[in-house]
């Protein structure tokens, strides 16, 4: 990969930029007409295999308030793409529906990871709504991080790489725009920078 490569902004789905509800008929109805981006999604079949079957009647997903406009300003910093441990069968389309997809790059999930690039020589951060646990070392190996999360270097590429948001859960409450979190990405890319320029 290029030495001055643009930085690559890896963000998270469920709970981060999309909610994924299971409700009744009745419950559906109520959502359509309350929000725009709604998106049906089919059932996923390996989703049920690992975390059992749905308990609605119908399967959809929300975006967050503040999604499109982020990811439509993190643009402007570097190339945007989804990081998520779910599937690829089940995400990209949720992300199609929700008018979502045509604003990342690339969607990265457990079942296409090892096609990766791994951002070696890139300025990158991440964004999820997780605390810094095992799914977030599980993100940062997949970003090339592989330290252990009790040395010295692991800390600072938490400190430097990753911006945690407030989870959200409620579809018509917004906890935090995500918006508000565009100065601290740009900082984190440019501390980078400057560490880059002082090797």
């Amino acid at each position: 990969m290029a030495r001055h490569c643009r930085p690559r902004l890896f963000v998270d789905m469920d709970k981060c930029t999309v909610l994924t509800l299971e409700v009744s008929q009745q419950e559906d109805n109520e959502f359509e007409g309350r929000f725009t981006h709604i998106a049906e999604i089919p059932p996923c079949t390996e989703r049920a295999s690992i975390w059992g079957p749905y308990l609605g009647d119908i399967v959809i997903s929300a975006a967050r308030p503040s999604a499109q406009a982020f990811l439509i300003e993190l643009a402007k910093l570097g190339d945007v793409e989804i990081l998520t441990n779910g599937l690829s069968s089940h995400q990209i389309p949720i992300l199609r529906g929700l008018g979502l997809l045509e604003l990342v790059k690339f969607v990265w999930c457990r079942d296409n990871i090892d096609q990766m690039p791994v951002p070696r020589r890139c300025r990158w951060v991440l964004i999820d709504d997780h605390p810094v646990d095992e799914r977030i070392k599980t993100k940062m190996e997949w970003l090339g991080v592989c330290d252990h999360p009790s040395t010295v270097r692991w800390h600072r590429h938490i400190k430097e790489r990753f911006v945690q948001c407030r989870r959200w859960t409620v579809v018509d409450q917004d906890p935090q725009p995500l918006t508000d979190l565009l100065p601290l990405v740009a900082a984190k890319l440019e501390r980078q920078k400057h560490r880059r320029r002082r090797r």
